[in-house]
């Protein structure tokens, strides 16, 4: 018996350095959202096992699968646990030991792009015939849907339009023009508003195992083609649904940067504006939401468009006299009577008072 425990101690050191593998091997089972299953890694003279099952999910969702782990008989294992991708390694996994009579819990949350198809789940139980395990686990799948511009309103003075751009998930890069989400054709006098998703890598530990969250989405673009004329105004408003920092660029449609402006604080709305020079026809500007930093794996935003009308031109204030001219004429004429009037008058009375007195006569 105490060969047996120092040879089961041996085999499960030397176990603890291989490096997690996702065992190429075919899928036991298609597993579907809402869909269960159990089972048991025991194998051969219960010398561990691994087991895998395939799920698929569409762009613009969350995959989430909630796997419980639990001893059952014999030693101690060592357990590897994860989601991978076809001909890949593991997206997202954990590597532990299960004590004799433990248990484990782990929520794994993957956000599906454009670029991952069908997704792997792969439970592992590291044992040997010296050191035999018997490990059980229940695994349950769903999924969530996190749709980028799944409705799209466009408000003008003619009414408010709704819709849908149907993309599931925005790409990240520039890609080719036709692969880019188109917005509708704005023009001055319009606004536009839709919601998008972001997604970010956070570990949290809990008492019984660890929630896990991944993703490759920290960057949505969207197309949008403008018809303004000169000197008109485009204005876009990013808004977080969480405390998160996000970065918002403005491309020309060659993927070059014209402005681009950060969040001040987490949480606070990112707003970035440019005046067209000249006026333009059908052109596409491209916008990009960029994830900086969050606490949250599951990061929501909205976003505005609006096209400002052109600033209208300053009119030059016209100059009026206080009088119309007909009056003023008058006026002038009248005054410049009465002025000579009055001179005149003086003059007539200066010359009586300076003209002599005679002096009466007188007869003796």
């Amino acid at each position: 018996m105490k060969r047996l425990l120092i040879a089961a101690l041996l085999v499960a050191a030397l176990l603890a350095y291989l490096p997690p593998t996702t065992a190429e091997q075919e899928c036991r089972r298609q597993l579907i959202a809402g869909e269960s299953v159990e089972g048991e890694l025991r194998g051969p003279e219960n010398s561990g096992e691994t087991h895998v099952y395939c799920v698929k999910a569409d762009p613009g969702s969350w995959l989430r699968v909630k796997l419980e782990m639990y001893h059952k008989e014999l030693l101690n294992s060592r357990i590897i646990t994860g989601i991978s991708q076809e001909g890949g390694g593991f997206l997202l996994y954990r590597d532990e030991v299960l004590p004799s009579g433990g248990s484990k819990t782990y929520n794994y949350n993957w956000y599906v792009t454009g670029k991952e198809g069908s997704f792997r789940i792969v439970l592992t139980s590291v044992a040997a015939r010296l050191a035999p395990s018997v490990v059980g686990y229940r695994v349950l799948v769903d999924v969530e849907r996190r749709v980028d511009a799944e409705v799209v309103q466009l408000k003008s003075e003619l009414g408010s339009e709704t819709f849908s751009l149907r993309i599931g998930d925005a790409p990240g890069e520039v890609f080719s023009q036709e692969q880019l989400p188109q917005l509708p054709v704005m023009t001055p006098g319009k606004t536009l508003t839709f919601t998008g998703y972001l997604s970010g890598n956070i570990v949290r530990e809990t008492e019984v195992g660890a929630d896990l969250y991944g993703g490759r989405d920290t960057s949505d673009i969207y197309a949008i083609p403008v018809d303004a004329p000169a000197k008109s105004r485009l204005n876009i408003t990013v808004k977080p649904s969480i405390a998160a920092s996000l970065l918002v660029v403005l491309r020309s449609e060659d993927g070059g940067a014209l402005t681009s402006m950060g969040s001040k604080r987490p949480g606070e709305a990112v707003t970035i504006a440019t005046s067209f020079n000249k006026a333009v026809k059908d052109e596409r500007l491209l916008v990009e939401v960029q994830l900086l930093r969050t606490e949250s794996p599951e990061v929501g935003y909205s976003v505005e468009v609006v096209v400002a009308e052109p600033p209208r031109p300053v009119e030059q204030a016209e100059f009026r006299p206080p009088f119309p001219e007909s009056q003023a004429r008058i006026l002038v004429i009248g005054f410049s009577a009465t002025v000579i009037a009055v001179t005149v008058a003086s003059v007539v009375i200066g010359w009586f008072r300076r003209r002599p007195e005679r002096q009466p006569t007188y007869y003796w």
